[in-house]
């Protein structure tokens, strides 16, 4: 067999690299059998970051916020008084919120350390909440300020 011919018929596998501290799955490569990643920890398969991570060698869905987290209201006044409670946030966590009607312009993006956001405001909109904390999947809702008459 010639070198060109040993060439097209290499083998391929794909990969998921992920960091072995805390399982998050980094990306997918495509590389052949014979080569082995010394630097890198890694399961066979084509793997999504979104919606899975990788415990002791396995790969696991990610869970889901959906059926913890809980809003108590998803229309208030923009008033400056009314309020939004998001209950149940996992500790500690990253929250946006961001006015989706304002050229998407963040009025919140922190830290949340004690499980609850109250959110008020003045200027009427969509507003687009997303929490943020490995290894759960990515959390959004959206809720709407009304204008006061």
């Amino acid at each position: 067999m010639d070198e060109a011919l040993k060439k097209k018929t290499i083998r391929k596998r794909i990969i998921t690299i992920y960091d072995q501290a805390t399982g998050a799955i980094m990306g997918t490569v495509s590389c052949p059998y014979d080569i082995h990643l010394k630097n890198y920890t890694y399961v066979d398969g084509q793997h999504s970051g979104n919606e899975n991570y990788v415990v002791d060698g396995k790969v696991i869905s990610r869970p889901s916020l959906s059926t913890v987290i809980m809003i108590d209201k998803t229309v208030f006044a923009a008033d400056g008084e009314d309020s939004v409670t998001i209950n149940n946030l996992p500790n500690p966590c990253v929250v946006s919120v961001v006015n989706l009607d304002n050229n998407r312009c963040p009025i919140f993006n922190d830290e949340v350390t004690d499980g609850k956001l109250i959110l008020t405001t003045k200027e009427s909109g969509v507003y687009r909440i997303t929490v943020n904390c490995f290894p759960y999947q990515q959390y959004t809702a959206e809720i709407e300020a009304t204008k006061c008459a």
